[in-house]
């Protein structure tokens, strides 16, 4: 009851312990200004420490911040809050806000932090740092304790602008002509980053300022030849403005002349005709122009007509190619050629004549066959023929990836498409007109069959035989298997129809062919397959083992051997223990039981033969199993008494596949082995049995003793009479049985009766001792002891010897300590 009673009151302790604690041991945010009111009672003395800030911050810059307090407390907790720029990276024992603008502690026990502060942009002004600190007496609640707060205002560092400068002056062009306008480029810089803003330009010509000219840009309408103009820039940053800087001096260069359209009198000419020429020019420069020409035959220039304004026929042949260019010169420079249009000088050659153009080809016209052209051909002029051309229509359309071809390959035609060529030839000066064919149609080409074969797994009755056809369609059609017809050995069986025979309709021997029969949905084509011949098919055997697996009866497996052929089976055999060879039981299908025994590793090895062909070996792998013992035990004792001995056997253990069993006893206050067990109740005992065979397999059996009192010696009487003779008697509430009688320790008599008369041998205090004795045990707790005192007559005699006195009584009291210690081995339970 005391107990429970102060189980509760810590209970209640630790309950109004927790109500008082302000929860904030992870972290408590928005108390930077106020600190925690809370917590209270120590001497206030602590202050804030905040370092790692900059006199004056940078913009967007990173700064480390350090937080404790200026006493050590036992605990701690602290609350920073900016109003500008972002915390974040805390140290293990710090959290950051979602929003990145407070910081606190997650756990109660440190009193010193870190946390990362990011500057806000450029132009935010001053930030406010406010920080509160709680310093902790480590009891975690709110007595004991001091908080303090504190509040830092940090200015944002300010520097002076610099003025930007610029470098790099080019211009665009290099060298500009009047018809160009002209764009000065540089490389802007400006230390702060600031970008270009109100930069000016200044453009000078021959030394003189030029004010209508104020941007990078100079039109070419202000420009000259010869001119010499440069530019000043002074840079600015819109706050100030840098260097001006002078360019390099531009001269502007003189404009070539340009002539164009330029156009032959004649675009038809012959043999007979002079050709002249037209064309515009013009110079921005506005300089006169000196004009050349040069003439070109087949896209050679012809020095003898240089700077001729007429080409003379007599220049002239049948078929030339001719052209002419012309350029313009200003005094300073030649403008580009420009040339005419060619123009090919005509003749009054006569073409050669194409005729009876025919197509070479099989009938019908399918998709296999190539297209071969022939032709007539004559010149009337008696000219070679030097050259020939080809054209091919499908459907009308001409084929460009077809000129030229003949034959024409099959790969290029189609069924149903409809082909016609066209032949023309040339004499070197002219080509004939073009000559036609007859059209042709391509037709459907039948299907190919490219392959048949018969396939089986094994080629005997275990597995299907199966027909692969292989084939293929040139016109790309669709092809099937319209018939399917099997032979064996020359013998048509119309009973199979399908691609494939079962191994159940095939018999060794059988010589089977198949003719295959397909089509394209036009056209069909068979063939037929290599024979292939039925194999013998190898015999199998399964072995299956007896359930259970024991020593105790024969080891007898069973065999289920098969052929698919049918043939008569031979089966061989033979057997290994713990992997030797028996060489006794070769051939054998049963191992008799008195050859084994637990653990024993037993293999049977199986092998089929049917006459022709062995199957697959079979072997399988089994160990004897180990059957455990049965627990079991009897009390000998008659009754279980209170305080007396119980014997105990384990001989109705048993073990039937072994006799080597250990036995081990345990009851609640002991434990014992051996196949006895003798104990002394002293109330209620569960025992418990284990047994275990040489394998390890145990079994367990428990019993329960439940003693009752049993009988005792009682009543127990001595008399003196006086004369050195005691008579005991003493009454027995038990079955029949015999008294020990002890004097001392020492054991005087044996007797049936219940009194017993004695001459103790010296005087003094005398104990004696009554002990039941039966059948089934000694009594140790029905005993019953009654001592008494012998006064000495008072008659002279002689003393006895001193040292004989003090000898017989140390084996007296030595007598007494062995009864005694026999006693209290056998007292308790064991």
């Amino acid at each position: 009851m005391r107990a429970q009673v102060l189980f509760t009151a810590l209970l209640l302790l630790l309950m109004s312990q927790s109500s008082v604690v302000d929860a904030k041991d992870d972290g408590k945010f928005n108390s930077a200004s106020s600190g925690c009111g809370c917590h209270s009672g120590a001497s206030g003395s602590v202050s804030p420490v905040l370092s790692g800030l900059p006199t004056a911050y940078d913009a967007s810059t990173t700064y480390t911040l350090s937080i404790g307090m200026s006493t050590s407390p036992a605990s701690g907790g602290f609350n920073l809050q900016v109003s500008k720029g972002g915390l974040s990276n805390p140290s293990s024992a710090a959290q950051v806000s979602t929003n990145g603008v407070q910081a606190t502690h997650n756990t109660w026990t440190s009193t010193s932090w870190s946390v990362d502060w990011t500057s806000p942009v450029s132009g935010s002004g001053s930030v406010q740092f406010n920080l509160a600190v709680l310093a902790g007496n480590g009891m975690r609640n709110t007595g004991g304790d001091d908080y303090a707060i504190t509040s830092v205002s940090l200015s944002e560092a300010v520097t002076a602008n610099q003025a930007p400068s610029v470098s790099s002056l080019a211009f665009e062009p290099t060298n500009p002509t009047t018809e160009d306008a002209i764009l000065v480029t540089y490389t802007f810089n400006d230390i702060d980053g600031d970008v270009e803003s109100g930069t000016t330009f200044a453009w000078h010509l021959n030394n003189s300022l030029m004010p209508s000219h104020t941007t990078a840009t100079l039109p070419s309408s202000a420009t000259s030849k010869h001119q010499s103009w440069t530019v000043e820039v002074t840079p600015s940053d819109g706050i100030d403005s840098g260097s001006t800087v002078m360019s390099s001096t531009l001269t502007i260069a003189n404009s070539l002349p340009q002539i164009t359209n330029v156009q032959l009198s004649d675009t038809d000419p012959d043999s007979s005709t002079e050709l002249t020429f037209q064309y515009l020019s013009d110079d921005a420069d506005d300089d006169a122009i000196d004009l050349q020409v040069q003439w070109k035959l087949n896209g050679q220039v012809v020095p003898e007509l240089d700077n001729a304004t007429t080409l003379p026929a007599i220049a002239t042949r049948s078929n030339d190619v001719w052209c002419v260019e012309l350029r313009g010169h200003d005094g300073e420079g030649f403008g580009a050629w420009t040339p005419s249009a060619n123009v090919t000088i005509a003749s009054g050659n006569t073409p050669p004549v194409v005729s009876q153009v025919s197509l070479v080809i099989p009938s019908p016209t399918d998709t296999t066959s190539d297209l071969l052209v022939q032709w007539d051909e004559v010149d009337g002029d008696g000219d070679a023929i030097v050259e020939r051309e080809i054209a091919w229509t499908v459907n009308g359309q001409i084929i460009e990836a077809a000129h030229g071809m003949n034959p024409l390959p099959s790969a290029m035609t189609a069924k149903g498409e409809v082909w016609k060529a066209s032949v023309r030839a040339s004499d070197g000066i002219t080509w004939s007109s073009w000559e036609e064919s007859d059209t042709v149609t391509i037709v459907n080409a039948a299907p190919i069959i490219t392959s048949i074969q018969l396939n089986s797994s094994s080629m005997t009755v275990m597995h299907d035989l199966v027909a692969n056809v292989e084939h293929e369609d040139a016109d790309g059609d669709t092809v099937s298997i319209t018939s399917l017809r099997w032979f064996n050995q020359g013998q048509e069986n119309l009973a199979f129809t399908n691609a494939s025979l079962e191994g159940a309709a095939l018999m060794k021997g059988d010589v089977w062919t198949v003719e295959v029969t397909v089509s394209d949905g036009e056209s069909e084509v068979s063939g037929t397959s290599a024979s292939a011949t039925i194999l013998n098919a190898a015999p199998s055997v399964s072995l299956q083992w007896p359930d259970p697996i024991t020593s105790l009866n024969e080891l007898a497996p069973q065999l289920l051997a098969s052929d698919p052929d049918g043939d008569s089976i031979e089966i061989w055999t033979n057997w290994y223990k713990n992997g030797f060879r028996n060489a006794g039981l070769e051939n054998s299908t049963v191992v008799p039981s008195e050859k084994l025994a637990p653990g024993q590793t037993w293999t049977m090895s199986v092998l089929v033969w049917d006459g022709d062909t062995f199957g697959e070996r079979v072997e399988d792998t089994l160990v004897i199993a180990n059957l455990p013992p049965t627990a079991a035990f009897s009390v000998l004792s008659t009754e279980v008494w209170f305080g007396e001995e119980v014997v105990l056997s384990a001989a109705d253990s048993i073990d039937l596949d072994g006799n080597d069993l250990t036995y081990t006893w345990s009851w609640a206050t002991g434990s014992a082995s051996g196949s006895m067990l003798t104990l002394v109740p002293k109330g209620v005992v569960d025992v418990t049995l284990v047994v275990s065979d040489e394998f390890g397999a145990t079994n367990s059996t428990t019993q329960t003793l439940q003693p009752t009192v049993g009988p005792y010696v009682q009543n127990l009487l001595i008399i003196h009479d006086g004369q050195g003779s005691v008579e005991l008697s003493w009454s027995w509430n038990g079955n029949e049985a015999a008294f020990n009688i002890l004097r001392g320790s020492q054991l005087i008599a044996t007797v049936n009766d219940t009194s017993y008369s004695d001459n103790p041998p010296m005087s003094g205090l005398n104990e004696y001792t009554i002990q039941p004795v039966d059948q089934d045990r000694i009594y140790l707790n029905a005993v019953e002891s009654i001592s008494l005192t012998i006064e000495s007559p008072s008659i002279e005699a002689p003393e006895a010897s001193a040292a004989g006195g003090y000898g017989l009584g140390i084996l007296l009291l030595l007598g007494s300590i062995v009864l005694l210690q026999r006693n209290l081995s056998r007292g308790g339970e064991r």
